[in-house]
């Protein structure tokens, strides 16, 4: 099968959005605002706006991101078992050092990955191109997109976490496949369990 991760907050911790709010606001404005984040994405103070895009930006910064607790583990036996890893990753909005220095950075980490695809927050073009399976991703406003497509119909794994606030209170607005996980240890059972029930 062909398996897609999203890069930012599930393969790797990035807290670049979540460090941001909390340094410049204080609580509670910066939890409601963090727990609220897709919902809310335009209240964001410009001030705040302009540092995660600096942060977001920076290349250095963007390439010494750890992975998350299990992604390189999981990625690695995926990949044992036969199915074809690909990242498909939003970092393509980013010209310059992140966008030149993301390919190399995921290869270092998961050299078990077949293609990276640099896309803006649209994934579903990539998606379709690479005739997706299963997408891993942590970005509600991404897995709404794909449910809502009728061009393709990948089972939705959301990872769901102390890392990702954002999706807590996440509710699919569709009946189609999703189901959320709180670690990535889940995702081998539910790919080998998709796969069983495909064939």
């Amino acid at each position: 099968m062909n398996i897609m991760f999203d890069l930012d907050s599930t393969l790797v911790n990035n807290s670049v959005v979540i460090d941001a709010i909390t340094e410049m606001l204080q609580y509670p404005d910066a939890y409601d605002l963090i727990h609220n984040l897709n919902d809310t994405g335009d209240l964001i103070p410009r001030q705040i706006k302009e540092v995660i895009h600096e942060r977001m930006t920076d290349g250095l910064l963007m390439t010494s991101l750890k992975p998350n607790t299990y992604a390189q583990m999981v990625v690695r036996d995926i990949a044992a078992q036969g199915h074809n890893i690909y990242v498909i990753t939003a970092r393509g909005t980013h010209d310059g050092e992140v966008k030149a220095t993301t390919p190399e950075y995921v290869q270092d980490l998961f050299p078990q990955v077949k293609g990276i695809a640099l896309t803006g927050h649209d994934k579903l073009k990539a998606i379709e191109q690479l005739d997706i399976d299963i997408v891993i991703d942590d970005n509600t406003l991404v897995i709404d997109s794909i449910l809502d497509s009728l061009s393709v119909n990948p089972l939705c794994i959301l990872l769901s976490n102390e890392n990702t606030p954002w999706n807590w209170n996440y509710v699919a607005n569709t009946n189609n496949d999703i189901v959320v996980v709180r670690s990535l240890i889940d995702v081998p059972f539910l790919i080998e369990e998709f796969g069983m029930s495909n064939i």
